[in-house]
């Protein structure tokens, strides 16, 4: 098989990353695989039940070291307001703790490169794709985010970027928050319905103002 398309996201990245290929997926887009680490809930149980019955392939990631990485946990399930989120797919996980002293706190085994060093003991798939390829993208996309890239769209201070792979395959990667403004869109978790699924209000910002331009550049 040639010309495979690979979704990936980190943090809130993650989050978007499976709105976006959901979308793909209900608008009968190609989807070959998601890259997951530690992704915010995307929104309820239809999104997991759509993925399960078109079989999408994924592998999402949790960092369950000292503090264990909290962003998978939200936002929260709250169903007595009917907040229904959940994740996906399970997780595979490993332990990576953070460095003496590092100033995130809770966040502190949240940060990508451990991510990225935890993953190095993990199988690396039978994807076009490999898991330390992409691991490596997703890196330089935190390096860099302007440079070297087919196509550059920000998000309010975050980014989405798509590269054509030698193998053929096409890649789009979304970065996690590293702003203020980005940050608020963590915050709007209330639920609007787009595509038969409940969907963060916040994380749908991220797919809604750039699907059009990834959709071109995956095409």
């Amino acid at each position: 098989m040639s010309g495979e398309r690979f979704i990936i996201g980190h943090s809130r990245g993650g989050a978007v990353a499976y709105l976006y290929a959901y979308s793909r997926l209900m608008r009968g887009l190609r989807v070959d695989g998601v890259y997951a680490w530690a992704p915010a809930r995307p929104g309820n149980h239809v999104i997991t039940d759509q993925f399960k019955a078109l079989g999408l392939p994924a592998r999402a990631f949790h960092n369950v070291a000292d503090p264990v990485d909290p962003v998978p946990s939200t936002p929260l399930d709250l169903p007595l307001i009917d907040e229904e989120y959940e994740q996906p797919f399970s997780f595979e996980t490993f332990t990576q703790p953070p460095p003496n002293g590092d100033e995130w706190g809770l966040l502190a085994s949240h940060h990508f490169e451990l991510y990225r060093q935890g993953c190095k003991s993990l199988g690396q798939g039978p994807w076009a794709l490999p898991l330390n390829q992409a691991c490596d993208l997703t890196a330089r996309l935190y390096a860099d985010p302007v440079h070297g890239w087919d196509t550059v769209i920000p998000v309010d201070g975050s980014y989405w970027v798509t590269l054509n792979l030698d193998s053929g395959a096409k890649v789009a990667i979304s970065r996690g928050s590293t702003t203020g403004i980005d940050w608020i869109d963590n915050f709007k978790a209330w639920q609007i319905d787009r595509l038969g699924a409940r969907v963060s209000a916040g994380f749908w910002v991220g797919v809604a103002t750039v699907e059009s331009e990834l959709d071109a550049a995956l095409a």
